[in-house]
């Protein structure tokens, strides 16, 4: 499958490392885990482990959210690009997913629903993630479009089927983000990056235009002074008494 993924050089490759069920069961043998952590996430785009998960990966402990941006700052360093923390499973009335993306974090909130129909939550948010990051859309509004659909498809799930964890209901429109949002949020980011030459950039524009206008009021000055001497030279006080 990795040489697959080198052939096809796929950029935005989002993997879901399921290796921990919502229940906390594990669902690979340790030397599976370790070739997905070593092999398989590296080559990701984006990994979005959930609090289980990311605990076998950066092999510490998950609490709360201090922990867990302290887990995807591990994870980031064994050489993935942006790394996704979900944290549904941890405590609070809020689910709280965190994104790292080497420099910055992110941070994706929405109210907890008290549902069994959860199943395959993981696994749909990835994946609507990924649909965002293949029709273009920034890493950020992706995630952010895939939050809300996940959250809407566990609060409008279809209730009584089945036991256990049922089904969500994915015939959810997903959010729209406007082009001006989407271009919004890209221009601040850059503008972000680039203050410090954005700060020179405008200094040097202002000289170089305050200077044409500093030299044309010199200029006119020294025209006026100029002018000035002239009539002085050809003025003659007597000429005045004698009118």
């Amino acid at each position: 499958m990795l040489r697959k993924l080198k052939d096809t050089k796929s950029e935005k490759l989002v993997v879901d490392p399921v290796m921990i069920a919502k229940s906390g069961a594990r669902l690979l043998r340790k030397d599976a885990e370790k070739v997905i952590i070593e092999k398989l996430l590296p080559a990701a785009f984006l990994v979005t482990p959930n609090v289980f998960e990311a605990e076998i990966i950066s092999g510490m402990n998950i609490n709360n959210i201090d922990d867990a941006k302290k887990s995807a700052k591990l994870i980031h360093k064994k050489g993935m690009k942006n790394v996704l923390v979900k944290g549904g499973h941890l405590s609070g009335e809020k689910a709280i997913d965190i994104l790292f993306d080497g420099k910055d974090f992110t941070y994706y909130e929405k109210d907890k629903i008290d549902s069994k129909n959860t199943h395959g939550t993981g696994c749909t948010f990835s994946a609507a993630i990924t649909a965002g990051l293949a029709k273009g859309t920034n890493i950020y509004n992706s995630i952010k479009v895939a939050k809300d659909y996940i959250t809407r498809a566990i609060k409008n799930a279809p209730a009584n089927i089945g036991k256990g964890h049922g089904p969500l209901n994915f015939n959810i429109e997903p959010l729209e983000i406007s082009i001006f949002e989407e271009s919004a949020e890209d221009f601040d980011k850059w503008f972000s990056k680039n203050k410090l030459f954005l700060n020179l950039n405008f200094w040097l524009k202002s000289i170089s235009y305050l200077i044409p206008k500093i030299q044309l009021v010199l200029e006119l000055e020294a025209d006026f002074l100029h002018q000035d001497w002239e009539l002085n030279l050809e003025w003659n006080p007597q000429e005045k008494w004698q009118n």
